[in-house]
């Protein structure tokens, strides 16, 4: 309520210092005058609308026309008066998104209509806004991140599918970045480093625009970025609507969870008995058929599985990113099809419950031919190639991620990295997983994660041996299990990243089981209606 008249408070200002002359010379006349006051309150509770029913559908996917009809606006400013206002729900459709900076995704889209009518003396004005409610899946984005999405990169890199930050998203480069599709974000967009006092580097970054050209963020004197006043008009006349954020009314993407309140990493935690009935539609637990608990598998009743010979197998390394030797629960892939124990639905859900405990997928060149969803609470380690002959649906849904190459000697770990020499290694796969958060202490330093090129974790000598991913890479949460400190040098030399999305994940038909979907609100078409 308080926002609500705050904005209207803004709203009543602009209309008096916008409206009472159309020119510095020539009044407007009192009907006009009146009019276009109106026209801005009206405009203000459309707002009120739209902020508040995405309060509501984020507690509600499918509110009733009856709870609308309920929402109560608040009183009108002192001389107007609010005649009508009304939310109604109007079409849902499945289709390829037209317009808007989600463009061309597939989505289901629920759409709304908030309509206020207001006066002022005796002139009346009524505004209609058309609100659209999205539901697509968060893997049609090659890059999505909950929190700040920091890109540092030494090396040239592109970026070839949808990038996406419900927080600030800063950039840098030495030696150039090329973004081939949007980039947004529900906070701002920067051109420097996210620490306090770093400068900006000087590496190209060029965007293609929505006409097919690529354009840099630096053109002549300055970078384009939301520190420059004219940022939002002129990155809309740059980028044709390709780079946005939330001066252009980006606004946060979200899961369906029970409560605004819940955190999102919930969805990987085990079932509990207090488990709500909302909760349980939340969790990858109750949706598995298959379920590793400890070492012991079970059906989605609780009957204990055979998985036949070699499936699941245990050992153990030293990790010394975590400091601390890892307990491993080995899913043998190759295994599990071989055996015919493929979980029917395609997802497999794997816990361990003590500290250290982890999971390591082997022999996992070859996935079954529906697809595979791991799931898992614990931290997961991809041992040699992953999901490349052929390519089918996949998605690693975990605390974290690390890739170890085919090379990896569970025997040498504890001498260190530089024994671990790594070799050229594939992954293809949706990876959902932890990370780490930046944390900045003013001029004083703080601590790096490592940015979005370092999600993927690793503990080789990779020098110039490349990794090859395609996929997409969301983090959506800070890791709970795997905590240590990104330090490059310390336990790890990175590989050549060949980082890119696969466009099949834009065919429903090539995403993985149980694809997660995200929601957002998105402003439509409005029209004056008197």
């Amino acid at each position: 309520m308080v926002m609500a008249v705050m904005i209207l408070s803004v709203v009543i200002f602009l209309a008096v210092t916008a409206a009472i002359t159309s020119t510095g010379e020539t009044r407007m006349s009192g009907h006009a005058y009146q009019q276009a006051q109106a026209f801005y309150v009206a405009e203000g509770f459309n707002h009120y609308g739209m902020d508040t029913l995405r309060t509501i559908l984020r507690a509600n996917l499918e509110p009733t026309q009856e709870q609308l009809d309920a929402i109560a606006p608040p009183p009108a400013p002192d001389g107007f008066a609010l005649e009508s206002f009304n939310i109604q729900q109007m079409d849902s459709s499945t289709r390829q998104l037209g317009e808007g900076p989600f463009h061309d995704l597939d989505a289901v889209v629920e759409s709304y209509a908030i309509t206020s009518a207001v006066s002022r003396s005796q002139e009346t004005t009524t505004i209609e806004q058309g609100v659209d409610h999205l539901s697509v899946c968060i893997f049609d984005f090659f890059l999505f991140w909950n929190e700040d999405l920091e890109m540092y990169y030494n090396q040239p890199m592109t970026f070839d599918g949808r990038i996406h930050s419900n927080g600030n998203i800063y950039l840098g480069t030495m030696r150039g970045m090329t973004f081939n599709s949007s980039v947004t974000a529900a906070g701002h967009i920067y051109h420097h480093a996210k620490g306090g006092g770093v400068i900006s580097p000087p590496g190209p970054i060029n965007i293609m625009d929505f006409w097919g050209t690529y354009q840099d963020m630096f053109q002549g004197d300055y970078w384009l970025d939301a520190l420059q006043p004219t940022w939002e008009g002129e990155a809309i006349e740059r980028w044709g609507g390709m780079v946005m954020d939330s001066s252009h009314g980006i606004q946060p993407m979200w899961f369906d969870l029970p409560s605004q309140s819940t955190p999102q990493i919930e969805v990987i935690q085990r079932g509990l008995p207090s488990d709500t009935p909302e909760l349980r539609a939340t969790k990858y637990y109750y949706q598995a058929t298959i379920r590793v608990l400890n070492g012991v598998a079970y059906d989605s009743n609780g009957v204990v599985l055979n998985m036949g010979p070699g499936a699941i197998t245990f050992d153990s390394f030293y990790d010394h990113r975590e400091r601390r030797t890892m307990y491993l629960t080995q899913l043998d892939i190759g295994a599990m099809i071989a055996n015919g124990t493929v979980p029917s639905n395609g997802i497999i859900y794997m816990s361990g419950s003590l500290s250290g405990d982890a999971v390591r997928l082997i022999n996992a060149t070859t996935l079954p031919a529906s697809g595979l969803s791991v799931i898992t609470d614990n931290p997961v380690y991809i041992y040699g190639d992953y999901n490349t002959t052929p390519v089918r649906p996949a998605s690693i849904i975990s605390d974290a991620v690390t890739v170890l190459s085919s090379a990896f000697d569970d025997e040498r770990t504890l001498h260190g990295f530089v024994n671990q020499q790594a070799v050229e290694t594939w992954v293809y796969a949706c990876l959902m997983t932890g990370n780490q958060a930046s944390v900045w202490y003013g001029g004083m330093g703080g601590e790096f994660n490592g940015g979005m090129d370092n999600v993927i974790r690793f503990l080789e000598r990779w020098s110039s041996t490349y990794l090859h991913f395609r996929g997409s890479i969301i983090a959506l949460w800070r890791s709970e299990q795997a905590t240590g400190v990104w330090r490059n040098g310390s336990y790890f030399s990175p590989p050549i990243r060949d980082y890119g999305f696969d466009p099949d994940l834009l065919d429903p038909g090539n995403l993985p089981p149980s694809a997660p979907i995200i929601h957002v609100i998105q402003s439509g078409s409005w029209r004056q209606i008197s």
